[in-house]
Order: C-alpha cells, then structure tokens, then sequence
C-alpha cells in the first residue's frame, strides 16, 4: 500500500527528530557520569586537553564529584591550554583535600607555583599598552616612539652557532616586559637634549641629520640621553643590556635573521645587503620593514651601545649594566651596521667599542624598565 505524500513527510520528520536526539540523554546520570570520567581519561591519554576540559564540564552538569585525583588532573589541563588562573584555583582545591598525603603531592605543589606565577605574568601582560608610545618630556617636547616587548625567555646563541644546532650548550635568559625605542635614536631627537644640557651636536659626516640614526656619540653622551629622558618624564630609562638587546632583535626568532636563515635583499643596510646605502652611509630610520615586534633597523644601519661590559663568555654580565668607564674598559655594540657584512648584522653578533670614542657607524637606542 502506498502511503500519501504528507505522511512519509510525517513519518521521515519523526525519525529525523529521533535520530537527532543523543541516546545518552535517556541514560541515568550516574551512567552519564561514568561515561564522561572515562571520556576524561582516553582525552588526557591523547593529550587532546581542551575536549578533557569540555567533558568536566559536562561532568559537573550532570553532578558529578571532582575527585581529587580528577582535580588534579583537571588542573594539569588546565595549565596545558594556558588557563593559568583557574589552574590554580583546581590544584589548590586538590591539594586543600588531599594534604601532603595526596598522591600527586609534589607534581601538584609544582604546577600550582608554575600556575600562580605564570597568572600574575599574564596580568601583568594585559595592564601593558601594547601600542606605541612616546613620552612627554616636559617643555622640551616628547621622547622617541617606543613599544612594550613581551616577558619571556630565550636562548643566547653564540655566533659560531649554524642554524641547526641544538640549544643545549646555550644560556637561557627570562626577562620581565620592558619598552624598547622602535627605532635608533636619531639626529633629531637627539637635537632636543643637546640643546637643554648645552653639547654640542655630533658630526654626520655630510650624509644628513633629521630621521637618519645619530652617530659619533660617544657611550658616555649615549648614557647620558637616556638618562636624560629618564630625568624629565620622570621614568625608567636607559641603555639595553646585551640580553635585553638581543631579546628585543630576535622577536621571538631562533633564526640567523629575524625574517629567515637568508640574506634578502632590501632587508638591511649593510656591506652585501644589496641596499642604496649599503657600505656608504647610513639609511633614514624606518627605511626597512620592522620585525615582529614592531622594531626597526635591529639588523645593519649602526651598530648599538649597550650598557653591558663586554666579557669573553656569557658569565651573566650580559644581563646587567657595567660600572665606571675606566680607560680599560669596554661596551658592547649590537646589530652590526652600514660597514659592516651580513654576519655582523645577526642578532647573536657581538662587538665591542671603546666608549670614550666616537664611531660614526654606532648608534644607539634606548629601551624603558616599568
């Protein structure tokens, strides 16, 4: 027999509505609940976090108990998926239950500390402008353009170092947030504090002043700038050190560049980096794309005093400022420059100068400790 057209609709929407309809919402919730506690387990096996995440909360909206074994695991995903706050809220949960007695004790303890630390990093990252920024310098006017770089740590690479070796023999460094000038310094701003404290401007060996990089400023007058700038906003600045210059130059990078393992054409300005001013003279600031992080001119243009004394090794000078400028010592330099080839402009290149002198290759920028 051969139903009619409006009853085979009727039909087919029924079981279309019934098929629709997840069988598990007829099971009893203790199933349901068993049901999620092991779809828990086979997605912590897998490492897939987030669906682990999704089923506790399916867990918990049927009534099921956060053991404590589940609040520590629900914890541990927490933290792999960078849900450091409400990590933190589980492991403290676990370890209010279970004591010193509890089974994963010493994981939770650990994770908790990585939780509450990593939490108040990501509060501090939120109250930072991630804009750029320039400072008001009283009467005088404003102080260069500059930006906050994000808290983190990377490796300091030696500059024998190919691109395909391993980090172990590297130094780790952690730095906390800090601004950096998204440009070198240049004859421009520089003009501004020459006039208030009475020096006198440096040459520039005919190629120009304005937006192009200062340079022949000795370190001593380079310290002073920033000191300077601190002076009249009032605010934390000052010279790099040597980590923080090479943090800020690799933009999160291991590469030999920051934009690759290659020298690209109208990347830099340096001797063989096929540019106009390539070992000439210097560019205006800004002629060159930035790199990631919105900084300009971290590869070639001037080389750049950093604060840090220049030493043999990595033996954590580089991560701090040196003392008095005696007729021994030395500064580092950064970046490469106009005169200099492709591998001196790799953020890993080191240098040195001695600051009592000018160098109309080395500039400098300045970077602001919150």
């Amino acid at each position: 027999m051969k139903l009619p057209t409006s009853a085979v609709c009727c039909i087919a929407a029924f079981f279309s509505v019934w098929l629709a309809t997840p069988v598990a919402a007829a099971l009893p919730a203790a199933v349901l609940q068993d049901k999620y506690r092991l779809m828990i387990e086979q997605n912590l096996q897998a490492k897939a976090y987030n669906k682990a995440l999704v089923n506790f909360d399916k867990l918990k909206a049927v009534g099921g108990e956060l053991t404590p074994d589940l609040l520590y695991q629900q914890g541990y995903a927490l933290m792999r998926t960078g849900r450091t706050a409400e990590a933190a809220q589980a492991l403290t949960g676990y370890l209010e239950k279970t004591g010193k007695q509890g089974a994963h004790y010493q994981d939770a303890l650990a994770l908790l500390i990585d939780a509450e630390s990593e939490s108040e990093q990501q509060e501090k990252e939120k109250s930072l402008d991630v804009a750029p920024f320039r400072d008001a310098l009283g009467e005088t006017g404003q102080g260069p353009q500059m930006v906050f770089v994000k808290p983190g740590c990377f490796y300091l690479k030696q500059p024998q170092e190919k691109a395909s070796d391993t980090s172990r023999s590297r130094k780790r460094v952690c730095l906390d947030a800090y601004a950096v000038s998204t440009h070198e310094i240049t004859f421009d701003e520089y003009s501004l504090f020459a006039r208030a404290t009475g020096r006198e401007m440096p040459a520039d060996e005919g190629w120009g002043r304005g937006q192009r990089p200062v340079i022949n400023v000795p370190y001593a007058d380079a310290e002073a700038y920033a000191g300077w700038l601190a002076q009249q906003s009032g605010k934390g600045y000052r010279l790099p050190t040597e980590a923080e210059w090479e943090y800020a130059a690799r933009a999160g990078t291991d590469t030999l560049y920051w934009w690759g393992d290659d020298v690209e054409k109208g990347r830099a300005n340096c001797d063989g980096c096929a540019s106009q001013w390539d070992n000439r003279q210097t560019a205006p600031v800004g002629s060159f794309a930035p790199n990631e992080w919105g900084l300009y001119d971290t590869a070639g243009n001037v080389s750049e005093w950093c604060c840090s004394e220049m030493a043999q090794s990595y033996d954590g000078s580089e991560q701090q400022c040196g003392g008095s400028l005696d007729s021994g010592s030395r500064r580092v330099v950064r970046g490469g420059s106009w005169f200099l080839g492709p591998k001196q402009a790799r953020p890993e290149a080191r240098n040195w100068g001695i600051p009592q002198a000018p160098h109309d290759d080395v500039g400098f920028r300045v970077v602001l400790i919150p």
